[in-house]
């Protein structure tokens, strides 16, 4: 009876394994997809939209370091920027947490006057 249970659990995991390779080889897909869409636009000479098309592919390639990087390094010399730059500037996660941990209107704008007198006077 042990052996049936740890054949059940050892069965499991082959599945796992291949629903995960199976996901990476279609993100793969995709991703020279995008690569080669990227080449035609900059050939083409839509900059922006090739530099667009090496972050997606990016995105896809990222459990393959080696074409992740070098889908990034198009993207950096396309947009003369560095690749921390290629993020959103803030999570609507983090803007929502700020949002509930912020003080009240009223406490911030007294903060406000008590830290600069001369707005209190005008």
């Amino acid at each position: 009876m042990k052996t049936a249970v740890q054949f059940e659990r050892n069965a499991a995991r082959p599945a796992w394994k291949f629903r995960r390779l199976l996901a990476v080889a279609a993100g793969s897909t995709l991703g020279i997809g995008y690569c080669l869409a990227a080449q035609e636009d900059e050939k083409n000479g839509f900059p922006l939209t090739a530099a667009m098309e090496w972050r997606k592919a990016a995105e896809l390639f990222a459990p393959i370091s080696l074409f992740s990087n070098r889908c990034w390094r198009e993207w950096e010399r396309i947009m003369r920027l560095p690749r921390h730059l290629s993020e959103p500037i803030s999570d609507p996660k983090e803007i929502v947490l700020q949002y509930r941990a912020a003080p009240s209107t009223y406490a911030v704008a007294h903060a406000a006057v008590n830290e600069f007198p001369l707005a209190a006077a005008a």
